[in-house]
């Protein structure tokens, strides 16, 4: 019981920022999971991914009440980010834990100074 109080959190911390800045619920979850629910890096990612797209489907919808969506622009992440998923998951079928969790680390590091610096 206690794990599924703890899976539940996650996702309604998940939820609230896909929601509120659009980003950062796949951050937050993969840290989660791998802090409290104890599952390595790769799995953390794998869960992540399996259910984040399900919320951001609903967050889309949310938005799209409320806020236009650029389908052109749409259209060409979608194409860059299908070619980058494949070269993404290829090299994570290759690379060690101890180097995705740097790697991810740095990452993370990265992206909240030009936040910070914006």
């Amino acid at each position: 019981m206690k794990h599924k109080i703890r899976y539940a959190t996650i996702g309604l911390l998940v939820g609230f920022f896909n929601g509120l800045i659009g980003t950062f619920g796949g951050l937050l979850s993969i840290i989660a999971l791998k802090k409290y629910c104890l599952l390595s890096q790769k799995i953390s990612q794998a869960t992540t991914l399996s259910y984040i797209w399900i919320l951001s489907l609903i967050t889309i919808w949310f938005y799209s009440k409320t806020i236009s969506i650029d389908l052109i622009i749409l259209l060409y992440i979608l194409i860059g980010g299908i070619i980058g998923s494949y070269l993404g998951t290829k090299l994570l079928n290759n690379i060690k834990t101890t180097a995705l969790n740097f790697i991810f680390s740095i990452i993370m590091v990265i992206t909240g100074v030009i936040v910070l610096l914006k």
